[in-house]
Protein backbone atom coordinates (compact mmCIF):
# COMPACT_ATOMS: atom_id res chain seq x y z
CA UNK A 1 0.00 0.00 0.00
CA UNK A 2 1.19 3.55 -0.71
CA UNK A 3 2.71 5.09 2.42
CA UNK A 4 0.91 8.43 1.92
CA UNK A 5 -2.42 6.64 1.62
CA UNK A 6 -1.68 4.46 4.66
CA UNK A 7 -0.82 7.41 6.90
CA UNK A 8 -3.67 9.52 5.47
CA UNK A 9 -6.14 6.81 6.37
CA UNK A 10 -4.79 6.56 9.94
CA UNK A 11 -4.90 10.29 10.72
CA UNK A 12 -8.09 11.62 12.31
CA UNK A 13 -10.00 14.83 11.62
CA UNK A 14 -10.42 15.49 15.39
CA UNK A 15 -7.26 17.48 15.97
CA UNK A 16 -3.86 16.53 17.28
CA UNK A 17 -5.20 14.93 20.43
CA UNK A 18 -2.69 16.61 22.84
CA UNK A 19 -4.12 18.04 26.02
CA UNK A 20 -2.41 21.40 25.48
CA UNK A 21 -3.89 21.53 21.97
CA UNK A 22 -7.40 20.37 22.85
CA UNK A 23 -8.87 23.84 22.58
CA UNK A 24 -7.21 24.63 19.26
CA UNK A 25 -8.06 21.13 18.06
CA UNK A 26 -11.74 21.69 18.73
CA UNK A 27 -11.59 24.96 16.82
CA UNK A 28 -9.82 23.32 13.90
CA UNK A 29 -12.20 20.37 13.77
CA UNK A 30 -15.15 22.77 13.54
CA UNK A 31 -14.00 23.67 10.03
CA UNK A 32 -14.28 20.08 8.86
CA UNK A 33 -18.11 19.86 8.95
CA UNK A 34 -18.25 23.23 7.20
CA UNK A 35 -16.04 21.93 4.41
CA UNK A 36 -18.07 18.72 4.08
CA UNK A 37 -21.33 20.69 4.14
CA UNK A 38 -20.04 23.12 1.50
CA UNK A 39 -19.12 20.30 -0.86
CA UNK A 40 -22.46 18.55 -0.28
CA UNK A 41 -24.40 21.77 -0.87
CA UNK A 42 -22.43 22.56 -4.04
CA UNK A 43 -23.12 19.07 -5.42
CA UNK A 44 -26.86 19.35 -4.68
CA UNK A 45 -27.04 22.73 -6.40
CA UNK A 46 -25.11 21.46 -9.44
CA UNK A 47 -27.33 18.36 -9.72
CA UNK A 48 -30.48 20.46 -9.53
CA UNK A 49 -29.14 22.97 -12.05
CA UNK A 50 -28.40 20.30 -14.64
CA UNK A 51 -31.58 18.31 -13.95
CA UNK A 52 -33.90 21.34 -14.00
CA UNK A 53 -32.46 22.85 -17.16
CA UNK A 54 -32.47 19.47 -18.93
CA UNK A 55 -36.05 18.83 -17.85
CA UNK A 56 -37.17 22.34 -18.71
CA UNK A 57 -35.66 22.18 -22.19
CA UNK A 58 -37.21 18.76 -22.79
CA UNK A 59 -40.70 19.90 -21.72
CA UNK A 60 -40.65 23.14 -23.70
CA UNK A 61 -39.25 21.42 -26.81
CA UNK A 62 -42.00 18.80 -26.58
CA UNK A 63 -44.69 21.49 -26.37
CA UNK A 64 -43.28 23.55 -29.22
CA UNK A 65 -43.02 20.40 -31.37
CA UNK A 66 -46.53 19.41 -30.30
CA UNK A 67 -47.95 22.56 -31.87
CA UNK A 68 -45.57 22.83 -34.83
CA UNK A 69 -44.36 19.24 -35.40
CA UNK A 70 -40.69 18.57 -36.08
CA UNK A 71 -41.11 18.73 -39.87
CA UNK A 72 -44.09 20.03 -41.83
CA UNK A 73 -44.82 19.58 -45.55
CA UNK A 74 -46.93 22.42 -46.89
CA UNK A 75 -48.44 22.58 -50.40
CA UNK A 76 -47.98 25.66 -52.56
CA UNK A 77 -50.44 24.94 -55.37
CA UNK A 78 -53.61 23.07 -56.38
CA UNK A 79 -56.54 24.69 -54.58
CA UNK A 80 -60.00 23.30 -54.08
CA UNK A 81 -62.59 25.99 -53.50
CA UNK A 82 -60.03 28.32 -51.94
CA UNK A 83 -58.37 25.70 -49.70
CA UNK A 84 -54.87 24.49 -50.54
CA UNK A 85 -54.86 20.69 -50.45
CA UNK A 86 -52.57 17.71 -50.94
CA UNK A 87 -52.59 13.97 -50.31
CA UNK A 88 -50.56 11.71 -48.05
CA UNK A 89 -50.13 9.04 -50.68
CA UNK A 90 -47.70 6.12 -51.01
CA UNK A 91 -45.05 8.19 -52.81
CA UNK A 92 -45.12 10.84 -50.09
CA UNK A 93 -44.90 8.23 -47.32
CA UNK A 94 -41.92 6.59 -49.04
CA UNK A 95 -40.03 9.87 -49.30
CA UNK A 96 -40.66 10.63 -45.63
CA UNK A 97 -39.31 7.22 -44.61
CA UNK A 98 -36.20 7.70 -46.74
CA UNK A 99 -35.48 11.19 -45.39
CA UNK A 100 -36.28 10.38 -41.75
CA UNK A 101 -36.19 6.64 -40.98
CA UNK A 102 -38.46 5.79 -38.08
CA UNK A 103 -40.45 9.03 -38.33
CA UNK A 104 -44.25 9.08 -38.50
CA UNK A 105 -46.22 11.26 -40.94
CA UNK A 106 -49.75 12.44 -40.13
CA UNK A 107 -52.12 14.31 -42.40
CA UNK A 108 -53.61 17.50 -40.96
CA UNK A 109 -56.55 19.62 -42.06
CA UNK A 110 -56.03 23.22 -40.96
CA UNK A 111 -58.45 26.07 -41.62
CA UNK A 112 -58.69 29.68 -40.40
CA UNK A 113 -61.99 30.68 -38.88
CA UNK A 114 -63.91 32.79 -36.38
CA UNK A 115 -65.37 31.49 -33.14
CA UNK A 116 -68.43 33.57 -32.19
CA UNK A 117 -70.77 33.75 -29.24
CA UNK A 118 -73.69 36.12 -28.68
CA UNK A 119 -71.45 38.77 -27.11
CA UNK A 120 -67.94 38.36 -28.52
CA UNK A 121 -65.78 36.55 -31.05
CA UNK A 122 -62.25 35.19 -31.49
CA UNK A 123 -60.15 34.55 -34.58
CA UNK A 124 -58.82 31.01 -34.48
CA UNK A 125 -57.12 28.28 -36.47
CA UNK A 126 -58.92 24.94 -36.60
CA UNK A 127 -56.69 21.87 -36.69
CA UNK A 128 -58.06 18.39 -37.27
CA UNK A 129 -56.15 15.17 -36.63
CA UNK A 130 -56.96 11.51 -36.92
CA UNK A 131 -57.17 9.83 -33.47
CA UNK A 132 -53.84 8.02 -34.02
CA UNK A 133 -51.88 11.18 -34.90
CA UNK A 134 -49.14 12.59 -32.68
CA UNK A 135 -50.87 16.00 -32.56
CA UNK A 136 -54.07 14.36 -31.31
CA UNK A 137 -52.13 12.61 -28.52
CA UNK A 138 -50.37 15.86 -27.57
CA UNK A 139 -53.63 17.75 -27.03
CA UNK A 140 -55.18 14.76 -25.26
CA UNK A 141 -52.28 14.81 -22.76
CA UNK A 142 -52.98 18.47 -21.99
CA UNK A 143 -56.76 18.19 -21.55
CA UNK A 144 -57.95 19.68 -18.29
CA UNK A 145 -61.64 18.95 -18.81
CA UNK A 146 -63.85 16.88 -21.10
CA UNK A 147 -62.64 14.69 -23.95
CA UNK A 148 -61.19 14.91 -27.45
CA UNK A 149 -63.56 15.43 -30.40
CA UNK A 150 -64.73 12.25 -32.10
CA UNK A 151 -66.81 11.67 -35.19
CA UNK A 152 -70.16 10.05 -34.41
CA UNK A 153 -70.93 6.71 -36.03
CA UNK A 154 -73.74 6.50 -38.56
CA UNK A 155 -75.87 4.51 -36.11
CA UNK A 156 -75.57 7.30 -33.55
CA UNK A 157 -76.77 9.96 -35.99
CA UNK A 158 -79.69 8.04 -37.52
CA UNK A 159 -82.30 9.66 -35.34
CA UNK A 160 -80.87 13.18 -35.25
CA UNK A 161 -77.82 14.79 -36.85
CA UNK A 162 -74.94 15.07 -34.40
CA UNK A 163 -73.28 18.43 -33.90
CA UNK A 164 -69.51 18.48 -34.55
CA UNK A 165 -67.33 18.53 -31.47
CA UNK A 166 -64.41 20.86 -30.82
CA UNK A 167 -61.75 21.31 -28.15
CA UNK A 168 -60.86 24.82 -26.97
CA UNK A 169 -57.95 26.11 -24.94
CA UNK A 170 -58.61 27.38 -21.44
CA UNK A 171 -57.63 30.89 -22.60
CA UNK A 172 -60.22 30.94 -25.40
CA UNK A 173 -62.88 29.34 -23.23
CA UNK A 174 -62.33 31.95 -20.53
CA UNK A 175 -62.42 34.84 -22.99
CA UNK A 176 -65.64 33.65 -24.64
CA UNK A 177 -67.27 32.39 -21.45
CA UNK A 178 -67.57 28.81 -22.69
CA UNK A 179 -67.44 25.46 -20.95
CA UNK A 180 -67.75 21.83 -21.95
CA UNK A 181 -71.19 21.05 -23.34
CA UNK A 182 -71.77 24.62 -24.56
CA UNK A 183 -72.68 25.31 -28.18
CA UNK A 184 -70.83 27.87 -30.28
CA UNK A 185 -70.81 29.03 -33.90
CA UNK A 186 -67.80 28.50 -36.16
CA UNK A 187 -67.58 30.73 -39.24
CA UNK A 188 -65.30 30.03 -42.22
CA UNK A 189 -64.70 32.06 -45.37
CA UNK A 190 -63.57 29.98 -48.36
CA UNK A 191 -63.47 31.38 -51.87
CA UNK A 192 -65.62 34.37 -50.80
CA UNK A 193 -68.29 32.05 -49.43
CA UNK A 194 -69.30 32.06 -45.74
CA UNK A 195 -69.85 28.67 -44.13
CA UNK A 196 -71.06 28.21 -40.57
CA UNK A 197 -71.07 25.21 -38.27
CA UNK A 198 -72.77 24.95 -34.91
CA UNK A 199 -70.37 22.97 -32.70
CA UNK A 200 -70.34 21.58 -29.18
CA UNK A 201 -67.38 22.11 -26.84
CA UNK A 202 -66.29 18.58 -25.92
CA UNK A 203 -63.11 19.45 -24.03
CA UNK A 204 -60.77 22.16 -22.79
CA UNK A 205 -56.97 21.96 -22.92
CA UNK A 206 -54.24 24.07 -21.35
CA UNK A 207 -50.56 23.89 -22.38
CA UNK A 208 -49.66 27.25 -20.73
CA UNK A 209 -48.31 28.43 -24.09
CA UNK A 210 -50.30 31.64 -24.42
CA UNK A 211 -49.26 32.33 -28.02
CA UNK A 212 -50.51 28.95 -29.22
CA UNK A 213 -53.39 28.44 -26.79
CA UNK A 214 -54.99 31.69 -27.92
CA UNK A 215 -54.92 30.57 -31.56
CA UNK A 216 -55.67 26.86 -31.98
CA UNK A 217 -58.82 24.84 -31.52
CA UNK A 218 -59.26 21.20 -32.53
CA UNK A 219 -62.01 19.43 -34.45
CA UNK A 220 -62.59 16.19 -36.35
CA UNK A 221 -61.13 15.77 -39.87
CA UNK A 222 -64.62 15.05 -41.24
CA UNK A 223 -65.96 18.41 -40.08
CA UNK A 224 -62.92 20.30 -41.35
CA UNK A 225 -63.06 18.60 -44.75
CA UNK A 226 -66.76 19.32 -45.13
CA UNK A 227 -66.17 23.02 -44.45
CA UNK A 228 -63.21 23.19 -46.82
CA UNK A 229 -64.97 21.09 -49.47
CA UNK A 230 -62.06 18.64 -49.46
CA UNK A 231 -62.06 15.06 -50.65
CA UNK A 232 -61.73 12.26 -48.03
CA UNK A 233 -58.00 11.76 -48.72
CA UNK A 234 -57.12 15.48 -48.86
CA UNK A 235 -55.11 17.27 -46.17
CA UNK A 236 -53.74 20.79 -45.94
CA UNK A 237 -50.35 19.80 -44.53
CA UNK A 238 -48.36 16.78 -43.39
CA UNK A 239 -46.76 16.76 -39.95
CA UNK A 240 -43.72 14.54 -39.32
CA UNK A 241 -42.54 13.54 -35.84
CA UNK A 242 -40.10 11.04 -34.40
CA UNK A 243 -36.96 12.65 -35.84
CA UNK A 244 -33.84 12.99 -33.69
CA UNK A 245 -33.15 16.62 -32.80
CA UNK A 246 -29.73 16.53 -34.44
CA UNK A 247 -31.25 15.19 -37.69
CA UNK A 248 -33.99 17.80 -38.18
CA UNK A 249 -32.01 20.10 -40.47
CA UNK A 250 -30.59 17.22 -42.50
CA UNK A 251 -34.03 15.58 -42.87
CA UNK A 252 -35.51 18.91 -43.95
CA UNK A 253 -32.92 19.34 -46.70
CA UNK A 254 -33.18 15.71 -47.86
CA UNK A 255 -36.96 15.75 -47.97
CA UNK A 256 -37.03 19.05 -49.87
CA UNK A 257 -34.65 17.63 -52.48
CA UNK A 258 -36.77 14.47 -52.82
CA UNK A 259 -39.95 16.50 -53.31
CA UNK A 260 -38.33 18.58 -56.05
CA UNK A 261 -37.02 15.44 -57.79
CA UNK A 262 -40.44 13.79 -57.53
CA UNK A 263 -42.15 16.79 -59.10
CA UNK A 264 -39.63 16.81 -61.96
CA UNK A 265 -40.09 13.10 -62.63
CA UNK A 266 -43.90 13.02 -62.45
CA UNK A 267 -44.57 16.55 -63.78
CA UNK A 268 -46.83 17.00 -60.78
CA UNK A 269 -48.55 20.33 -60.31
CA UNK A 270 -48.54 19.96 -56.51
CA UNK A 271 -45.50 21.88 -55.33
CA UNK A 272 -44.58 21.57 -51.65
CA UNK A 273 -42.00 23.02 -49.31
CA UNK A 274 -40.69 21.70 -46.00
CA UNK A 275 -40.53 23.68 -42.77
CA UNK A 276 -39.25 22.53 -39.38
CA UNK A 277 -39.72 23.31 -35.72
CA UNK A 278 -36.28 24.93 -35.46
CA UNK A 279 -37.60 27.66 -37.76
CA UNK A 280 -41.20 27.98 -36.58
CA UNK A 281 -40.17 27.88 -32.91
CA UNK A 282 -36.87 29.72 -33.31
CA UNK A 283 -37.58 32.26 -30.57
CA UNK A 284 -38.21 29.52 -28.02
CA UNK A 285 -35.13 27.55 -28.97
CA UNK A 286 -32.95 30.67 -28.82
CA UNK A 287 -34.29 31.29 -25.32
CA UNK A 288 -33.57 27.68 -24.33
CA UNK A 289 -30.00 27.98 -25.60
CA UNK A 290 -29.45 30.85 -23.15
CA UNK A 291 -30.23 28.46 -20.30
CA UNK A 292 -27.08 26.50 -21.12
CA UNK A 293 -25.05 29.61 -20.36
CA UNK A 294 -26.80 29.94 -17.00
CA UNK A 295 -25.93 26.34 -16.14
CA UNK A 296 -22.26 26.91 -17.01
CA UNK A 297 -22.17 29.98 -14.76
CA UNK A 298 -23.75 28.05 -11.87
CA UNK A 299 -21.37 25.13 -12.27
CA UNK A 300 -18.35 27.44 -12.33
CA UNK A 301 -19.55 29.31 -9.24
CA UNK A 302 -20.19 26.07 -7.34
CA UNK A 303 -16.77 24.76 -8.39
CA UNK A 304 -15.17 27.94 -7.00
CA UNK A 305 -17.11 27.60 -3.74
CA UNK A 306 -16.08 23.96 -3.40
CA UNK A 307 -12.47 24.81 -4.24
CA UNK A 308 -12.40 27.58 -1.62
CA UNK A 309 -13.78 25.32 1.11
CA UNK A 310 -11.33 22.56 0.18
CA UNK A 311 -8.32 24.89 0.25
CA UNK A 312 -9.47 26.27 3.61
CA UNK A 313 -9.91 22.77 5.03
CA UNK A 314 -6.46 21.76 3.74
CA UNK A 315 -4.84 24.74 5.48
CA UNK A 316 -6.69 23.78 8.66
CA UNK A 317 -5.41 20.22 8.42
CA UNK A 318 -1.83 21.39 7.79
CA UNK A 319 -1.77 24.01 10.56
CA UNK A 320 -3.34 21.55 12.98
CA UNK A 321 -0.59 18.99 12.35
CA UNK A 322 2.56 21.11 12.06
CA UNK A 323 4.32 18.94 14.65
CA UNK A 324 3.31 15.79 12.76
CA UNK A 325 4.84 17.26 9.60
CA UNK A 326 8.06 18.01 11.51
CA UNK A 327 8.26 14.47 12.84
CA UNK A 328 7.70 12.99 9.38
CA UNK A 329 10.39 15.20 7.86
CA UNK A 330 12.82 14.38 10.62
CA UNK A 331 12.53 10.65 9.91
CA UNK A 332 13.14 11.17 6.18
CA UNK A 333 9.68 11.71 4.65
CA UNK A 334 9.82 13.78 1.47
CA UNK A 335 7.66 16.82 0.78
CA UNK A 336 5.90 14.91 -2.00
CA UNK A 337 4.99 12.09 0.41
CA UNK A 338 3.65 14.50 3.02
CA UNK A 339 1.70 16.44 0.40
CA UNK A 340 0.15 13.13 -0.68
CA UNK A 341 -0.94 12.47 2.92
CA UNK A 342 -2.80 15.75 3.26
CA UNK A 343 -4.27 15.64 -0.24
CA UNK A 344 -5.59 12.18 0.57
CA UNK A 345 -7.12 13.51 3.81
CA UNK A 346 -8.75 16.35 1.90
CA UNK A 347 -10.13 13.88 -0.65
CA UNK A 348 -11.67 12.00 2.27
CA UNK A 349 -13.57 15.20 3.03
CA UNK A 350 -14.63 15.35 -0.62
CA UNK A 351 -15.87 11.75 -0.49
CA UNK A 352 -17.94 12.45 2.62
CA UNK A 353 -19.36 15.58 1.08
CA UNK A 354 -20.26 13.75 -2.13
CA UNK A 355 -21.92 10.95 -0.16
CA UNK A 356 -24.06 13.38 1.82
CA UNK A 357 -24.82 15.44 -1.31
CA UNK A 358 -25.98 12.38 -3.23
CA UNK A 359 -28.06 11.11 -0.31
CA UNK A 360 -29.84 14.47 -0.14
CA UNK A 361 -29.92 15.54 -3.79
CA UNK A 362 -31.01 12.35 -5.58
CA UNK A 363 -34.12 11.70 -3.42
CA UNK A 364 -35.14 15.36 -3.78
CA UNK A 365 -34.78 15.13 -7.56
CA UNK A 366 -36.87 11.95 -7.68
CA UNK A 367 -39.57 13.51 -5.49
CA UNK A 368 -39.77 16.57 -7.75
CA UNK A 369 -39.77 14.41 -10.88
CA UNK A 370 -42.73 12.29 -9.76
CA UNK A 371 -44.83 14.55 -7.50
CA UNK A 372 -43.89 18.15 -8.55
CA UNK A 373 -44.05 19.82 -5.10
CA UNK A 374 -42.18 22.92 -6.38
CA UNK A 375 -44.55 25.11 -8.47
CA UNK A 376 -43.87 27.65 -11.21
CA UNK A 377 -45.85 30.54 -12.63
CA UNK A 378 -47.13 29.08 -15.93
CA UNK A 379 -47.71 32.54 -17.42
CA UNK A 380 -43.97 33.22 -17.21
CA UNK A 381 -42.40 29.78 -17.60
CA UNK A 382 -44.97 27.84 -19.70
CA UNK A 383 -45.04 25.14 -17.00
CA UNK A 384 -46.95 24.88 -13.72
CA UNK A 385 -44.13 23.05 -11.90
CA UNK A 386 -40.34 22.84 -11.86
CA UNK A 387 -39.45 20.06 -14.32
CA UNK A 388 -36.48 17.81 -13.65
CA UNK A 389 -34.89 15.10 -15.76
CA UNK A 390 -32.83 12.66 -13.69
CA UNK A 391 -29.90 11.73 -15.91
CA UNK A 392 -27.78 9.16 -14.10
CA UNK A 393 -24.85 9.62 -16.47
CA UNK A 394 -24.85 13.37 -15.71
CA UNK A 395 -24.92 12.68 -11.94
CA UNK A 396 -22.00 10.25 -12.21
CA UNK A 397 -20.09 12.75 -14.36
CA UNK A 398 -20.64 15.51 -11.80
CA UNK A 399 -19.31 13.30 -9.00
CA UNK A 400 -16.23 12.31 -10.98
CA UNK A 401 -15.64 15.92 -12.01
CA UNK A 402 -15.76 17.11 -8.38
CA UNK A 403 -13.26 14.43 -7.34
CA UNK A 404 -10.89 15.24 -10.21
CA UNK A 405 -11.08 19.02 -9.94
CA UNK A 406 -10.67 18.94 -6.16
CA UNK A 407 -7.50 16.84 -6.48
CA UNK A 408 -6.07 19.35 -8.96
CA UNK A 409 -7.06 22.34 -6.81
CA UNK A 410 -5.33 20.87 -3.75
CA UNK A 411 -1.95 20.42 -5.43
CA UNK A 412 -0.92 24.10 -5.29
CA UNK A 413 -1.77 24.93 -1.64
CA UNK A 414 -0.20 21.63 -0.53
CA UNK A 415 3.19 23.10 -1.51
CA UNK A 416 2.96 25.09 1.73
CA UNK A 417 4.36 21.95 3.39
CA UNK A 418 7.69 22.46 1.62
CA UNK A 419 8.17 25.79 3.46
CA UNK A 420 8.08 24.13 6.89
CA UNK A 421 11.41 23.10 8.38
CA UNK A 422 11.59 20.16 10.81
CA UNK A 423 13.22 22.19 13.60
CA UNK A 424 10.73 25.06 13.49
CA UNK A 425 7.70 22.77 13.16
CA UNK A 426 8.79 20.71 16.20
CA UNK A 427 8.79 23.95 18.31
CA UNK A 428 5.38 25.08 16.88
CA UNK A 429 2.76 25.93 19.55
Amino acid sequence: MNISVFIGRRLSFKGSGNDDRRESGSIASAGIPIAIGGIALALVIMMFSVAVVTGFKSEVRAKVAGFNSQLTIIPQSRTLDGVTAMSLDTAMTTMVRRAAPGAVADGVVELPGILKTDSTFQGIMVKAYAPDAAGFAFIAENLTKGSMPVEKAAADTASAPARPEIVLSAAIASKLGLDTGDKVDLHFVNNNALRTRRAVVSGIYDTHFGEYDARFIYATPEMARSVGRLRPADVTSIEINGVADDDIERATADLSAMLLAHNAETHSQTYCWVDNVLHTGASYFSWLDLLDTNVVVILVLMALVSGFTLISSLFILILERVRTIGILKSIGATNTMIRGIFIYMAERLVARGLLIGNLIGIPLLLIQQHWHPLPLDPDSYFLSYVPVAVDWSAIITLNLAVITISALILILPSHMIATLSPSESMRYE
